[in-house]
């Protein structure tokens, strides 16, 4: 099964979809991904891997994709799972957290995980082999949105947050304006609040004109940035 991800048209593919639909986007040249792609190729043998992710598919594809780039590496790559490291302290009951992205860890337990677990734990072989085979599917699914369920990388319809974005206006009604308006700012944080998923702050916004353009939900403001617009429930239900 051909890496198209890998390959330059794939990377092209998604420099171009980025341009037309992410408005956070912004071309860097030495930021892309084939300089990182050769980088990663290019790391000497004497030198130890560790690579620090959480649960989501942000980072879980991530891992994919450097595992399978680092697939003729003969030493061991080594990983720190943050979210599963905290989880095992116990604490995500007491607190009632689920870190499912790091930041969501205060600076004091995760100093504590870094001090601990610094070197990270070696993955097996045929961990290794599993990762890398799941990286070939991901990167041959057309899938524009991709959530961590069940403990897997899930590619899935990009309308799948939009019943999540309907609920999250709902529940900020007491942060209405005087005219049945929520900052869509608001809008945006509970949604990731409440799905757990590390999904960016763009593509929830583009769900958000999405939903507007349907008659789900109206706006009002300008479009674009977050702070320059409101939103509320419109005339039209989800189909």
């Amino acid at each position: 099964m051909p890496d198209v991800f890998s390959q330059k048209t794939g990377q092209q593919n998604r420099l171009f979809w980025l341009t037309e639909n992410d408005g956070d986007f912004s071309y860097v040249p030495e930021h892309l991904l084939a300089k990182m792609v050769e980088a990663v190729k290019n790391i000497p043998e004497s030198k130890t891997i560790v690579i620090w992710c959480a649960d989501n598919a942000h980072d879980q594809t991530g891992l994919r994709f450097v595992i399978h780039l680092l697939r003729d590496r003969k030493q061991p790559v080594n990983v720190v799972n943050v979210t599963e490291l905290f989880n095992a302290t116990g604490l995500h009951y007491k607190e009632g957290l689920n870190p499912y992205f790091s930041g969501l860890i205060d600076r004091e337990h995760f100093q504590e995980i870094v001090k601990k677990n610094y070197e990270g734990a070696p993955l097996d072989p045929n961990q290794r082999k599993r990762y890398e085979s799941e990286w070939l599917m991901l990167s041959n699914e057309n899938h524009v949105l991709r959530l961590w369920k069940e403990g897997s990388v899930k590619g899935t319809d990009e309308s799948a947050l939009d019943e999540v974005i309907i609920r999250s206006v709902i529940e900020l009604e007491q942060e209405q304006d005087e005219n049945g308006f929520i900052k869509a700012g608001s809008v945006v944080a509970r949604v990731c609040d409440t799905s757990h998923q590390l999904v960016g702050y763009s593509f929830i916004t583009n769900r958000i004109w999405s939903l507007v353009n349907q008659g789900v939900l109206k706006f009002s403001g300008l479009p674009r940035p977050l702070y320059q617009f409101s939103v509320k429930l419109g005339t039209r239900r989800l189909s």
